[in-house]
């Protein structure tokens, strides 16, 4: 990992409210990705009903490099389709 790297994380990390790291790390702990399957499960912070990040200040690297209407976006949308709620009218 580069240097610069380590530097942005920690900043976001040290920023975040202490009920969200122990959210994200329990999560972490307890993570285990689905059982035959190629993508992992929806983020922790991911709202199905809203289609939104509840904590997107705080979102981790892997969602700030994740680029919306990529084909790895597109593939984990396809794949989880059922369980992701229309928006709101």
């Amino acid at each position: 990992m580069h240097p610069a790297d380590q530097s942005f994380d920690a900043v976001y990390w040290t920023a975040m409210p202490e009920a969200l790291k122990r959210e994200l790390v329990e999560f972490i702990e307890r993570y285990e990705k689905p059982e035959g399957q190629d993508l992992d499960g929806p983020c922790v912070w991911f709202d199905m009903e809203t289609r939104r990040c509840k904590h997107h200040e705080y979102r981790p690297r892997v969602c700030r490099d994740f680029e919306v209407g990529s084909k790895g976006c597109r593939d984990w949308r396809e794949h989880y389709k059922e369980r992701i709620v229309s928006p709101p009218s």
